[in-house]
């Protein structure tokens, strides 16, 4: 719980926050969904759902080979099987996307690159704004 924080104990909260981004490669389901996910560097790791509707909840339509997997606070898992991946237990964490996962940030208009968030490229802007009517 290297990224978890708790003030009593019980309730933990993330005290920094990730996303896992990574391109579908292959899909099956044995008890369970289990995706085959590729990361940016390459890698293929198992992304498996144990939610309490093993997957279903996730429509079969977005289930492709080569659309985008976002997985918010995504851990490192060791499985029974020797494989290590990604154990996914909270269906609002995780989204599918029509898209690649080339480039990983949001192309947006006015977004600043160097600041990496969309708050910030606002902020930016309305900095700007104030400047012109000094």
């Amino acid at each position: 719980m290297d990224f978890f924080d708790t003030a009593d104990g019980f309730n933990y909260r993330p005290f920094k926050h990730w996303c896992f981004l990574a391109e579908i490669v292959d899909v099956g389901t044995f008890l369970r969904l289990r995706l085959e996910v590729k990361d940016r560097a390459g890698q293929i790791s198992p992304l498996c759902f144990y939610t309490d509707d093993r997957g279903e909840e996730v429509p079969a339509s977005r289930l492709r080979r080569g659309y985008t997997v976002a997985v918010l606070y995504a851990k490192k898992h060791g499985f029974l099987d020797m494989s290590v991946g990604i154990r996914h237990e909270e269906p609002k964490f995780l989204k599918v996307k029509q898209t690649s996962s080339e480039p990983a940030l949001p192309l947006t208009p006015g977004l600043d690159l160097h600041n990496r968030t969309e708050g910030a490229a606002r902020a930016q802007r309305s900095r700007r704004k104030v400047r012109l009517y000094r």
